[in-house]
């Protein structure tokens, strides 16, 4: 008999160690976890031989043959208790694995101990195994709706004990298991839901990013298109007055004066068809940035007194009168690109004769000390022309455009010298503004910072 009870026992505890190599290589198929859950690294205890077993029950004997028969298959972590009074007390304090509960105890009923234990949510799954004498359907039931795991009845068999015990057990460990693996699998889907969130956004903004970049090719073409199309109508319009000019010349009949008014007509076309090709070449070198800056020591005064006698033949035959004031306090000499500054200059002055009929055109200089050796210059050329509209003047510096764009168009230009001045005003490192009205004229102001030579006094403010 007792050799017959010791193999029964051998089995049991081969069963506990089984049951933990079951867990091992259950969590090892489990590798395929999506990355960022942290398993546990072995069984919880209450699925190993170091579960903790509380055991009450008024009987302390009933209690030391439980406990023996637990202990003789691996179990050694036992919290016994006779009193019902102290049981509650005793979970709390050493939150066992699972509690074994007899029902019939005086002062406290074990179905009292039950519903206090389940109204706690630390011990709300703690398996609790009723172990009782007699218990009739009516109490099964109440038990059953208070929680109860499991029952055995008594007296205890302690193959039955073992293995409901170890049922229970096994059951929590793997409800443990899973409980953890949700919370850890929640915390990676909020994780990934972040990320992906994360990702969505930068998708949404690369996709912003690609149809901006997308209208500004667009924009491009249509730029290119047009500006191809303004260059084939302004170079052909003196191209076909010299083509055309030239075959009246080989009219016999023509006597020598309209022979000059035709080959004056030509070279004026030929002059007018070389300054737009120097000023396509002047465009294209600003906008691919190979135009070049040459910062030497020149005089501002002189620049400006040479571009107004040069333009001083234009306003010949017209109520109009072009002249220059250059304030005391600006520096005899600055170093800056005299070419450049004098073809914006030369730009801006021709613009306000060519749309002003009478009146005045002004060129005044004004400078402003930003350091000991560096001086901002600015230069207004204003006109008591025709003046400009707010949309007019948003469009000024686009290229071949033409403020005037009636069909026989009085002003003639090719539409880049401001565009063209714009961009070598921000070559100096300067810019230009404009403030205008229809009918009451403009102001072109060019300012840019400029240093003073070593040689050159530096002059005090006016």
């Amino acid at each position: 008999m007792a050799s017959s009870e010791s193999g029964e026992r051998l089995t049991l505890a081969g069963a506990c160690a089984g049951e933990t190599e079951a867990w091992a290589a259950g969590r090892a198929q489990s590798a395929q976890q999506p990355a960022g859950l942290s398993l546990p690294s072995g069984p919880p205890r209450a699925a190993t031989p170091d579960a903790r077993i509380m055991i009450v029950d008024d009987s302390p004997m009933l209690v030391e043959i439980v406990q023996e028969s637990l202990a003789s298959v691996g179990y050694h972590d036992f919290v016994p208790s006779s009193l019902s009074t102290e049981a509650v007390a005793l979970v709390a304090r050493h939150d066992p694995d699972i509690v074994l509960l007899d029902i019939m105890m005086p002062y406290v009923s074990g179905l009292e101990i039950l519903e206090a234990l389940r109204a706690d949510t630390r011990f709300a799954r703690t398996p609790v195994i009723i172990v009782t004498i007699a218990c009739d359907q009516q109490t099964k039931l109440r038990a059953l709706e208070l929680g109860a795991t499991d029952f055995l009845g008594k007296p205890v068999d302690s193959v039955e004990l073992v293995a409901r015990v170890r049922n229970c057990l096994v059951t929590k460990a793997h409800y443990d298991y899973l409980e953890r693996y949700a919370q850890d699998l929640e915390h990676v889907v909020l994780e990934r839901t972040k990320e992906l969130h994360e990702h969505a956004i930068a998708l949404e903004q690369a996709n912003q990013n690609l149809r901006r970049l997308y209208r500004e090719a667009q924009a491009a073409v249509c730029a290119k298109n047009a500006f191809l199309s303004n260059v084939s109508h302004e170079v052909r319009t003196p191209l076909t007055a010299i083509l055309g000019f030239a075959q009246l010349l080989d009219d016999p009949e023509l006597d020598e004066e309209e022979k000059a008014l035709h080959v004056q007509t030509i070279q004026r076309n030929g002059r007018h068809l070389l300054d737009l090709i120097n000023n396509i070449l002047d465009l294209a070198r600003l906008e691919a940035s190979e135009a070049d800056l040459d910062q030497t020591p020149c005089s501002v005064r002189e620049i400006v007194d040479d571009v107004v006698l040069l333009l001083g033949a234009l306003v010949r035959g017209k109520n109009l009168s072009l002249e220059a004031d250059v304030e005391p306090s600006v520096p005899r000499a600055v170093e800056t690109d005299p070419v450049r500054l004098r073809q914006i200059l030369v730009n801006l002055v021709g613009n306000a004769i060519k749309f002003t009929e009478s009146g005045e055109v002004r060129v005044s200089v004004h400078s402003r000390r930003r350091s000991p050796r560096s001086v901002e210059l600015r230069i207004d050329v204003s006109d008591t022309g025709i003046g400009m509209s707010g949309e007019t003047i948003a469009r000024l510096f686009e290229p071949f455009y033409q403020a005037d764009v009636s069909t026989n168009r009085r002003f003639q230009g090719t539409g880049l010298g401001l565009a063209i001045s714009k961009r070598l005003a921000r070559l100096l490192g300067g810019d230009i503004r404009v403030r205008s009205e229809p009918g009451q004229g403009s102001v072109f102001t060019l300012v840019f910072e400029s240093t003073l030579p070593d040689e050159s006094p530096v002059v005090p403010d006016a």
